[in-house]
């Protein structure tokens, strides 16, 4: 393409001049929005290029006022595109975040119910017995009592002997907190 043709091609204007005298507003403008060095730099070539390969179709009155709206116009786009960029970027990370805590809740809770199970077994083995059917299944102390054949202040003497050797039990690991 012959650049003294287009829309100045009477001799007064060439692609080549208008690229030179408005090369640094258009980048300029474009920087000043974005505020990010390679971003202004790729809109300011893509406008030119834009220009060059639409130069013999373009009727243009004024260079500057198109180059400036193209350049507004360009500038907004992208703009807009970052903006859902970030927005997408920032709702992968939270549901990362929320899936990695999760993950970790239910792994902190594993291991919690790991040492409940082991403090349990360490139980003698009524304690045991009447611990399980009570925390486990959910029997009231006169279900276990009647489940064991025994008397109900005599379960509440065994899972109360069980609390506190599970409380000593995981004293040592600082996870009282979970018990109770």
């Amino acid at each position: 393409m012959d650049e003294s043709t287009g829309p100045y091609q009477s001799g007064k204007t060439s692609f080549r001049e208008v690229y030179l005298n408005n090369y640094d507003n258009v980048y300029t403008c474009a920087f000043f929005y974005l505020k990010q060095h390679e971003r202004a730099e790729d809109i300011t070539q893509s406008i030119f290029l834009h220009l060059w390969e639409n130069w013999e179709k373009l009727s243009i009155q004024s260079i500057q006022n198109y180059l400036f709206v193209t350049t507004k116009n360009t500038v907004f786009n992208e703009i807009r595109k970052l903006s859902v960029q970030e927005k997408y970027k920032t709702f992968l990370r939270e549901r990362f975040e929320e899936q990695t805590g999760n993950i970790e809740e239910q792994s902190i809770l594993r291991q919690q119910a790991e040492l409940l199970d082991k403090a349990v077994r360490r139980l003698p083995q009524r304690q045991q017995l009447a611990w399980r059917l009570s925390r486990d299944k959910g029997m009231t102390y006169q279900e276990v009592a009647t489940e064991m054949g025994i008397s109900r202040p005599t379960v509440k003497e065994l899972i109360s002997k069980s609390i506190q050797s599970i409380k000593t039990f995981l004293q040592s690991f600082n996870l009282l907190f979970f018990l109770f």
